[in-house]
């Protein structure tokens, strides 16, 4: 029967399945220590890539904020002074030697060349030789270069990058464009996340994935850069919490441009964590930089006086997908999310959408769909 399921059906997924010739490979023993053991470990602070502990080699540290708020932009800083042995926004690096990796969908090679070049005018000839020669990106040229799902043959592809370039760091840009379902699912997550860990790290177990992901938009996703609900800032944080040793988040600091952002920790298992900062955008080198005269105090005063979030018959048709059934419990979630409303408003808003029409209930299945 096995042989029958690899020959006829392989649902996208042809290479997956294990190979009955080949020696059954099994996975290592469970790796359990003692007391002593342990406190007897010593630790390299050359892993340390950032020595704030919010980029360890071979740990996961997601980038969560709006989109365009410059998230991607902030990772090739980061990479550029890692390769400058310069500070990154006030924070020491140890990188000099690493080699990066950019695996990215959403930016053109227009939009590259430009900001590219510019970043570079902020370093020295010699830094900018250094920063050329352990930097690459995957550009968007070809018909697939734009899809990177992790099916089987992308593992491949983007496996075959990994080792051509002898990255040390690969940068997901962003997590969104690698799962082969909705993110907002936590089984997903947690496999989309997992395939990320294992691909990074195939090889070498110290290569150090930085994914970035997308966070709730609006005034209601601004309020959880900080504060006690920073740990739920990005979409569906909590399989996101559960596997990053490291979360930073990035708001916009102004309702009407970018140019200004808030830095956040959003958990850190590694080090302290740190107090949130503005950054301040550069236009001529597109370097961000610590804003030591930005009122941090008057910004939370700020974002936290407005309305109460309120959940309209258009937020339903933005935030969920036509002809896609919805359990009540993931409306819910969405609805936290993105709106960040509590879960009983939610829940009489739901009910409110499908006696208006907007929503209809299978109940057979017991799920929502647009109408």
């Amino acid at each position: 029967m096995r042989a029958l399921f690899e020959t006829e059906w392989t649902d996208g997924c042809a290479g997956e399945w294990p190979n009955p010739q080949e020696k059954d490979v099994r996975r290592a023993p469970l790796t359990v220590r003692t007391i002593h053991e342990i406190l007897e470990m010593k630790f390299d602070d050359a892993d340390l890539i950032l020595e704030n502990g919010y980029a360890v080699k071979g740990d996961l540290t997601a980038c969560c904020g709006m989109g365009g708020v410059g998230k991607s932009r902030l990772a090739i800083q980061f990479a550029f002074c890692c390769r400058a042995g310069r500070d990154f926004i006030g924070w020491k690096t140890r990188g000099r030697d690493l080699r990066f990796l950019f695996l990215q969908t959403e930016n053109s090679c227009r939009r590259l060349n430009s900001d590219i070049a510019r970043m570079l005018s902020g370093f020295t000839p010699e830094e900018q030789e250094s920063i050329k020669g352990g930097v690459f990106f995957h550009t968007l040229e070809d018909d697939d270069d734009g899809f990177l799902a992790l099916d089987a043959e992308n593992k491949q592809r983007i496996e075959d990058k990994i080792t051509e370039t002898s990255a040390d760091i690969v940068v997901w840009d962003p997590l969104r464009d690698f799962s082969l379902d909705d993110l907002n699912s936590d089984k997903f997550m947690g496999e989309t996340l997992r395939d990320i860990l294992r691909l990074t790290k195939r090889g070498n177990p110290k290569r150090f994935p930085l994914a970035i992901h997308h966070a709730a938009t609006g005034r209601a996703g601004v309020q959880k850069t900080t504060g006690w609900d920073r740990s739920s800032f990005g979409r569906n944080s909590k399989v996101l919490q559960m596997t990053a040793r490291a979360v930073i988040n990035v708001a916009p600091a102004k309702g009407e441009d970018n140019s200004t952002i808030i830095i956040a920790s959003g958990k850190s298992n590694n080090a302290p964590e740190f107090s949130p900062f503005a950054a301040k955008l550069n236009f001529e080198t597109m370097l961000y930089a610590p804003d030591e005269d930005f009122d941090l105090e008057g910004w939370k005063e700020e974002i936290g006086t407005g309305r109460e979030a309120r959940v309209t018959p258009k937020d339903f048709r933005e935030l969920l997908k036509r002809g896609q059934e919805y359990e009540k419990r993931q409306l819910v979630k969405i609805l936290d999310e993105e709106k960040g409303v509590g879960k009983t408003y939610a829940y009489r808003m739901i009910d409110e959408a499908k006696s208006r029409g907007v929503l209809r209930l299978n109940k057979v299945t017991k799920t929502y769909a647009l109408r």
